[in-house]
């Protein structure tokens, strides 16, 4: 038992420096650094003028796009739509294709850095973590990768089925299982600090708010578990598998279920604040958070107030009140005559609805939330605004 527990906590050890890595530590699978003559397509230079670059999978390629300048500076192939491939760090993208290949790439000029090939299948989300890219392999096997020049650091096996994610916070790490249990490591000592163990599947990684973990399980039921102890603070029986992503808020919890459900608790005791039904409504990709919003997309954009569930505002109405005050303006100022090529301009461009579904994963970076919709256009939301201030159709040209 204290050999297992302690090849695990080595494999945690990917925040400390190299000493803290097994310096006998041996490896028969070939984790040589793989160089591929794999292009970038350039479509538009970048210039000083991009501050903002937003990286989206589209039709089996990545992309880089200056939201600065609405136009995309350059495409590399994946081979498929996959869910969560890339993770933005420091002005690079770390991503991987259908090959299981990991590439290092500047997000601005498309240039690859590096590249580096793996023996299994990779999935979930790829994470940084001090100098390290951490991905999960063949659903059992973590690697650590150099995050300067993509070289192998460590691979370490695990006998179950890991939940895609890894939580870490300080020098402590969090593994969740499918099998429903948390195991919490302290990185420096290499001791295990506690085991939580839930009665159902878990397919969801918990998200760590505060000191509290919070995650659902097959058994219908949500927990509360102290990430400093493991100690059981509450569990809430919601009626329903958690299968979706939950959206912690400052003061609940919004978890979404089967046939257009939603609960909301409450995060100090877990008690039920209201229910929501959705009609002819499935929740995959379509719903995301500010501090105190949840907007989902029916495919109507609404926002509703996450303590109470009253409706905030509805995107439809927002954006024609909007859109009466500037044709209002510029009448009484007298700036320009607005004629009805102008106002379908304005219509298309600026004062649009949303009426479609996102195909994949919302992606936020900064104060934006993007993603596509099934109509082949790029969507990017302002949070700020709380206003839609691009629709890119990927079609053109």
């Amino acid at each position: 038992m204290l050999r297992r527990v302690y090849y695990l906590v080595v494999l945690i050890l990917l925040c400390s420096s190299w000493t803290l890595f097994p310096q006998n530590f041996q490896d028969d699978s070939d984790y040589s650094n793989f160089n591929v003559e794999q292009n970038v397509e350039i479509l538009n230079s970048f210039n000083d003028q991009d501050a903002v670059v937003l990286p989206f999978v589209y039709n089996g390629y990545l992309y880089s796009f200056s939201l600065s300048r609405s136009i995309p500076l350059w495409r590399f192939f994946l081979g498929g739509d996959l869910e969560n491939p890339f993770v933005v760090y420091n002005g690079r993208i770390f991503v991987y294709d259908i090959y299981n290949r990991i590439y290092a790439i500047d997000l601005k000029s498309g240039k690859i850095l590096w590249s580096y090939s793996s023996d299994g299948e990779l999935v979930g989300k790829p994470q940084v973590y001090k100098n390290y890219i951490v991905v999960i392999l063949n659903a059992t096997d973590v690697v650590a990768i150099d995050l300067e020049d993509g070289s192998f650091v460590l691979k370490e096996t695990f006998n179950r089925e890991l939940v895609n994610g890894i939580v870490f916070k300080g020098d402590e790490a969090f593994l969740a299982y499918k099998e429903g249990t948390v195991e919490a490591f302290d990185i420096h000592s290499r001791k295990a600090l506690w085991q939580f163990s839930a009665s159902g599947i878990m397919n969801v990684p918990p998200v760590l708010d505060g000191s509290i973990l919070f995650f659902g399980t097959w058994d219908d039921n949500f927990y509360a578990v102290d990430g400093d102890n493991g100690s059981l603070k509450w569990i809430s029986y919601v009626g329903s598998p958690i299968n979706r992503e939950f959206l912690v808020f400052n003061n609940s919890i919004v978890i979404f279920l089967s046939n257009g459900e939603i609960v909301s608790l409450r995060k100090s005791d877990g008690s039920i604040e209201w229910v929501k039904y959705f009609r002819d409504l499935d929740f995959d990709y379509n719903y995301f958070k500010d501090k105190n919003k949840l907007y989902i997309i029916e495919p109507e954009l609404k926002s509703y107030d996450p303590d109470s569930g009253n409706l905030v505002f509805t995107y439809r109405q927002r954006v024609f009140k909007l859109y009466k005050e500037m044709l209002f303006e510029s009448m009484v100022e007298g700036k320009h005559f607005i004629g009805e090529k102008e106002r379908e301009r304005l219509l298309k461009e600026r004062y649009f609805v949303l009426n479609s579904f996102p195909i994949l994963p919302i992606i936020r970076e900064e104060n934006y939330i993007y993603f596509i919709g099934e109509d082949d256009n790029l969507y990017v939301y302002d949070l700020q605004k709380d206003f839609f201030i691009l629709k890119y159709s990927l079609n053109r040209g």
